[in-house]
């Protein structure tokens, strides 16, 4: 080797020569795991491999099955794959659900990943009820119990009874979904339970203040009400002419209210919901979707709808929607007429 000036730049240069750094090879093994998070993305990347208990922790740890998602990062740079922006943009699916299309105006890339890639978010198992969860234990309740009092006026049964009514259909439910391991049994749990029932009777008094002040006698009529999916008792889809062709929407009505000619929707929320500002300029398309099949298979007219709004279990009170004019004047179900913007009608 030539010398050089300084030696500074000596055993600089020694670092360049042949085999002067040593080269290890390291590959990823249990043993190098410090950490659960460590763990887990080693057994998804190894998930063909995975040992049965390995694979047990992996799945009650993270709550979601995650064998075929665990092939995603190596998949997704195969010929073709749908999961590296290879789709098909002469797709002729021309069938859609109607909360689906307010997701995609919400966000394109969630509808993206959910809807087109059927992929779901990785994440821990905790105490705290998971949202969707919070949602269908909030819409199965309240459908089992007003199945008992179709087209009836809840004013006229006692209110102690229809409470413990109330109470024992939230209660059978929510031991189902722990039973399914929906739930996780905590302190924690018990307390949210405790919140949830809180607000389902505050829906129930709520709901008897709306029918004792009905200017049409609506009544419920029919609940979790599907149209063009695969289940009993659905209708068939939503059809409508855009741009020449005929698209087919799908979807599931929460409520229809009914007084022998005129219908009322109802849409219930346990977190958000469209403002009236985003119905108006087009960018919540699911309450309009759900009138529209309402009218084509209840052979009804536009006319005899009066609207449709929603039912927020957070704020405990009906929220915005879509009405005829008519009905917004006459204040619908306002409990408090005094009130400048009735929370029923006002957009």
């Amino acid at each position: 080797m030539r010398q050089v000036a300084s030696s500074y730049l000596e055993n600089f240069k020694s670092y360049f020569d042949t085999d002067s750094l040593p080269v290890e090879k390291w590959s990823e093994n249990i043993a190098n795991c410090a950490s659960e998070q460590a763990l887990l993305k080693l057994l998804a990347l190894q998930a063909d491999n995975c040992k049965p208990h390995d694979e047990a922790w992996a799945e009650s740890y993270w709550g979601r099955d995650f064998r075929s998602k665990g092939s995603l990062d190596t998949s997704r740079w195969s010929a073709g794959s749908s999961y590296n922006g290879n789709i098909d943009r002469a797709s002729t699916y021309r069938e859609f659900s109607a909360s689906a299309l307010d997701q995609y105006l919400d966000c394109p890339f969630a509808y993206m990943a959910g809807r087109v890639w059927n992929t779901e978010p990785w994440q821990v198992k905790t105490a705290e009820v998971e949202p969707t969860t919070r949602g269908d234990l909030f819409h199965n309740t309240v459908a089992k119990f007003l199945a008992r009092y179709q087209q009836k006026n809840l004013n006229n049964f006692k209110q102690e009874v229809l409470q413990q009514q109330l109470a024992d259909d939230f209660n059978s439910i929510y031991a189902k979904f722990m039973s399914q391991g929906k739930i996780i049994d905590s302190s924690f749990a018990a307390y949210e339970k405790d919140d949830m029932l809180q607000a389902l009777e505050n829906w129930l008094h709520m709901e008897r203040e709306y029918q004792a002040q009905e200017e049409f006698e609506l009544l419920p009529y029919a609940f979790e009400q599907a149209f063009g999916r695969n289940v009993e008792g659905s209708w068939p889809a939503l059809q409508l002419e855009v741009n020449d062709e005929i698209i087919k929407f799908s979807g599931q009505i929460d409520r229809i209210d009914f007084d022998g000619t005129r219908y009322m929707i109802t849409d219930y929320k346990t977190g958000g919901y469209p403002t009236g500002t985003a119905l108006k300029a087009g960018q919540a398309l699911q309450l309009p979707l759900y009138v529209l099949a309402l009218e084509q298979n209840m052979e009804t007219t536009g006319e005899n709808i009066l609207g449709a709004g929603y039912y927020s279990f957070k704020e405990g009170k009906r929220k915005n929607g879509t009405w005829q004019t008519a009905v917004k004047e006459k204040c619908l179900g306002c409990i408090d007429p005094g009130h400048r913007k009735c929370q029923r009608f006002c957009l």
